[in-house]
């Protein structure tokens, strides 16, 4: 008999808080979180090929103490970029749970430019290039649907990324319950985890490099995990040495305009996700709208 038999799955929005989620329940006595948060296994072929006993291998699962095997692949809801993990899941019979977090559509978006453009994989600015896999990711209802109709509806847990903000341990507890464990756990506060603070840092220290405004040999990372006072004093003081002691403030200028939809672009993402969301809204109980941009949804459509 396989020694894994039940697996929750943290299918969490890209940029939706799933780190933090991920890296608190793993303090749980009764869960064994992978040892690689994301390992894709459900959406990779080559990977799925290597079977169940490979797949078991990434957890330190032990029987007499575990209750769940977690992992927070975001892979798993990037529809249609990726095929949803719900196809795949046959292949390894087991009881799931579906952890699904959301979050404002475009807030979300700023944090996924945020951190593509920090990491080097997004290689235009949003005003240059509204990136359809991007938006499509915001399709909610979509992401979802696979996983309602793999497993019942009392195996999904929907939450609000808003949730996470206001009261974290509420939510740990929730999701304790939902997995039928004990929700009296205390969970340890850790440090904030891949926050746009560091993206933003990161993407602006590769500007300011780019422009020959800080020194090549400087680690980015290092840069990026610095205070924001130690950051901004250090760039500014670089800048000035290269002869151009505005320079900080045009980069920064420069990488708030790279991640923030235009006007028009945010127009357009509400009017495209507007119908699956209402859906979403619908079935689960969650609006993932902030206020404003629920205000702003009937306003007329500009083009792009």
């Amino acid at each position: 008999m396989p020694q894994i038999e039940r697996f929750c799955l943290l299918i969490g929005a890209m940029k939706a808080g799933t780190t933090t989620l991920f890296k608190h329940l793993c303090q749980h006595p009764a869960i064994a979180g992978a040892r690689e948060k994301e390992p894709n296994f459900f959406t990779r072929a080559e990977l799925r090929d290597r079977g169940r006993a490979w797949y078991e291998t990434l957890f330190d699962f032990d029987p007499a103490r575990h209750a769940w095997a977690l992992e927070a692949s975001t892979d798993y809801a990037k529809v249609p970029i990726v095929p949803s993990a719900a196809f795949f899941t046959r292949a390894i019979p087991a009881d799931y749970r579906i952890v699904y977090v959301v979050r404002d559509p475009l807030e979300r978006l700023r944090s996924h430019y945020r951190h593509g453009l920090a990491q080097g994989f997004t290689p235009q600015p949003i005003h240059a290039l509204l990136d359809p896999g991007a938006v499509a990711i915001g399709n909610y209802h979509l992401q979802l649907w696979p996983y309602r109709v793999a497993f019942a509806r009392e195996r999904i847990l929907v939450l609000d990324h808003r949730d996470l903000l206001a009261d974290l341990p509420a939510v740990l507890r929730r999701v304790a319950e939902f997995l039928g464990l004990d929700p009296a756990f205390r969970f340890q506060p850790l440090i904030p985890q891949n926050t746009g603070g560091f993206h933003d840092q990161r993407a602006l220290g590769r500007l300011l490099q780019a422009d020959g405004l800080i020194p090549d040999l400087v680690s980015l990372d290092a840069l990026a995990r610095l205070s924001p006072r130690e950051f901004e004093t250090l760039c500014r003081r670089w800048a000035a040495e290269a002869g151009r002691p505005a320079g900080y403030a045009e980069a920064r200028r420069a990488h708030e305009r790279a991640f923030t939809p235009t006007r028009e672009q945010a127009a357009l993402v509400r009017a495209l996700l507007r119908d699956d969301l209402e859906r979403f809204r619908d079935d689960w109980g969650v609006d993932p709208w902030s206020a404003e941009n629920r205000a702003l949804l009937e306003q007329p459509l500009v083009a792009a």
